[in-house]
């Protein structure tokens, strides 16, 4: 008796000193546990990409910070974005810090991932710059590494214009939605404005993107206009009002049939999750009750539309600033009086000399000189 009431006093301090220590971390210990249970693998993803379930010791150095959770090595393990600081949850102990990184700020916005065991970071914005890198995470030493790839690809998660990215852990593939960015440190004022969203698509076995871009159907841009995407076994699920699921593997829009539709959409109104999908099952873990709403998920559910997600690029759409137009609309019209003056002078020169070679012509002269 004395011993359990003693456990009870320790269990009330430890809840005082640290808060976290005592519903929230019961309610994370809850789906750390489904993790192990159903042998999970790979990232969690938030309603919103601000979406935290934890309060960290220390986030960046200067400010507060978004966070990626990943389930690595049968541990949920918190990622600072913006950085390479990991933090490693464990039910009922404290939460460790496990790697040495220095430096932070630019990455934000990146897209983390397990991939044989190995944490992964593509892209991110910082210093005034996207990036495309891929780096790994060592952890004998602690450290980050980057990857070398043949070409890198802008990608910043936290703009909601920017990037969008499914992990196609079966095929091995990464791919990107993404537009090109107005660099802020070059001059605008004749700068062509690209507003094309681009689609590619990253090999993790060859450490390859694709050699050229496909331009994304421009019918489906509406759809990215949602407050959520969530990686599925078939395909990168689209929360916006009408639900949808793109199918990047075999290039189509497929339509999400009811009721599974519904099911989902009301799992969606909750004020906050974490997203995590395995085989058939597709999961939302709420740290508010700490309740996991499972539901069965799978092709039986989904309708083909015969839409393409993306398509050949055989020209790109761009606009023109408002002086661009103005002198190119001031060169074309100087080009076509040109042309003008220039094809009348010919057929000027041309019928003086049909005149003066005609016989008509030289009998005349001949007789003004009698």
């Amino acid at each position: 008796m004395l011993l359990k009431e003693l456990r009870y006093c320790i269990f009330l301090t430890l809840l005082c000193i640290n808060p976290l220590f005592g519903f929230s971390q019961i309610k994370v210990d809850s789906l750390t546990n489904h993790l192990q249970n159903t042998h999970y693998y790979g990232d969690l993803t938030g309603k919103y990409f601000s979406t935290k379930i934890l309060t960290l010791p220390q986030e960046l150095n200067c400010s507060e910070a978004n966070h990626h959770y990943l389930w690595y090595k049968n541990k949920l393990v918190v990622q600072v974005d913006g950085s390479g600081k990991l933090y490693e949850v464990l039910p009922g102990q404290p939460m460790k810090r496990i790697d040495k990184s220095c430096y932070e700020g630019y990455c934000f916005g990146s897209f983390s991932f397990v991939y044989q065991d190995t944490i992964f970071s593509l892209g991110g914005y910082g210093f005034w710059q996207f990036n495309g890198m891929l780096r790994y995470y060592d952890d004998k030493n602690g450290e980050w590494f980057v990857v070398a790839t043949n070409k890198t690809i802008p990608i910043n998660r936290f703009v909601e214009a920017s990037s969008k990215v499914y992990y196609d852990l079966a095929d091995k593939k990464i791919y990107v939605l993404y537009i090109t960015p107005n660099l802020l440190y070059l001059d605008r004022s004749n700068n062509i404005i690209d507003k094309t969203i681009y689609t590619q698509c990253f090999d993790l076995v060859s450490k390859k993107w694709w050699d050229e871009p496909k331009s994304f159907n421009s019918n489906l841009k509406s759809n990215l206009e949602g407050f959520g995407i969530f990686p599925t076994k078939n395909g990168l699920l689209i929360l916006t009002d009408t639900l949808a699921l793109y199918d990047f593997k075999n290039n189509q829009l497929k339509r999400i049939l009811s009721p599974k539709r519904e099911m989902i959409h009301n799992s969606t109104t909750q004020k906050n999750f974490l997203f995590f999908s395995q085989d058939s099952i597709i999961n939302f873990y709420s740290p508010e009750t700490g309740k996991i709403d499972s539901i069965k998920f799978g092709s039986n559910d989904l309708e083909s539309t015969n839409i393409p997600l993306y398509l050949p690029i055989k020209h790109n759409i761009i606009e023109f600033d408002e002086k661009t137009i103005i002198i190119i609309s001031l060169a074309l019209l100087l080009i076509l009086i040109t042309v003008y003056f220039s094809i009348k002078n010919k057929k000027l020169k041309n019928h003086n000399a049909f005149i003066t070679s005609h016989p008509m012509y030289n009998v005349k002269r001949k007789c003004t000189n009698c």
